[in-house]
């Protein structure tokens, strides 16, 4: 069989034989296109005290003589605080204004001395159960949300305390120090606070539902429950200086809260004309005793107090 073949070439064949081939490049971007803008709008999200910690509270939150709110408005007022913030706003309800610690401690210090007076000396000469009474009449009423609703151990500690020592004070008075109660002078006639007190409630209130009214009938209970106890003192035309203490102590407390509910209304823009109010109208009772108290207790003076009208 013949076999031919043809020779290897040892030289590739020039390039320019190659086909040319056309190339196109675009430029290169140097600066990315700007991403589409996409519209964001969320619905608003409804928020109660149930979603949030128990640890935490709205910045709404409540100090012993606030109003009971409704779940529903407190969520709205949290919502509103979220959407004009642009965040959820809450406090830990340990985080209160120094005013209102230092009313809530006065108060129970007022408390405390007058306990220990009677203890100590096994008398309750000077006291007016009548007072007394009123003052356990306003925290019953004003706390009854303690079976409804849970702000913080401060806030259910505090209201324990003070309607234990005031049912305490009524059985030392009432029971065990009778004996000694001056019932001849304690006889300011409490019908004419009870019932302007409850017509007031149903009047001028926030709400109709039970437990505001019950709250709003305490705060106006408060501002007058004094009376009693100043109209004994000036009907006997002394006090005792350990009984002048109790009643200076209990001023400080409200004018101490007078001073907070100011300083919410500056930082936090709450303002609640029922309780300012009162709570107004009970430190101008005081007033007068206050400066008896600078300038005749303190120096160690017999107090006569005249009745402020």
């Amino acid at each position: 069989v013949p076999l031919s073949l043809s020779p290897c070439p040892t030289v590739p064949p020039p390039l320019s034989h190659c086909p040319p081939v056309p190339l196109s490049l675009s430029p290169c971007p140097t600066v990315p296109p700007p991403c589409p803008t996409v519209p964001l709008s969320l619905p608003p999200v409804p928020l109660s005290e149930a979603d949030l910690p128990s640890h935490w509270t709205l910045c709404c939150g409540r100090g012993l003589e606030e109003r009971p709110r409704h779940r529903g408005e407190a969520a709205a007022a949290a919502a509103k605080f979220a959407q004009s913030l642009g965040q959820v706003c809450v406090q830990s309800p340990g985080a209160m204004n120094v005013f209102r610690l230092a009313g809530d401690l006065s108060h129970l210090f007022a408390i405390l001395i007058l306990l220990a007076k009677m203890y100590s000396t096994k008398s309750c000469a000077g006291i007016s159960g009548k007072s007394q009474l009123l003052f356990a009449l306003v925290f019953t009423t004003r706390y009854l949300d303690l079976f409804t609703s849970f702000i913080s151990i401060y806030n259910t500690a505090m209201k324990v305390i003070f309607l234990l020592s005031a049912y305490i004070t009524i059985y030392l008075i009432y029971v065990k120090y009778s004996s000694t109660f001056d019932r001849e002078n304690d006889t300011f006639r409490v019908e004419f606070i009870l019932v302007p007190v409850a017509g007031l409630s149903f009047l001028v209130n926030h709400d109709m539902a039970p437990l505001e009214l019950f709250w709003t009938f305490s705060i106006y209970l408060e501002s007058v429950a004094i009376l009693p106890q100043l109209f004994m003192i000036t009907k006997t035309g002394a006090a005792e200086t350990i009984t002048t203490h109790y009643l200076f102590f209990l001023g400080v407390y409200r004018a101490l809260y007078l001073a907070n509910w100011i300083w919410r209304y500056q930082t936090e823009g709450f303002f609640d004309q029922i309780a300012v109010v009162s709570g107004a109208v009970q430190t101008i009772f005081y007033c007068d005793f206050f400066y008896l108290y600078i300038t005749k207790v303190l120096k160690g003076k017999n107090l006569g107090l005249p009745l402020p009208v």
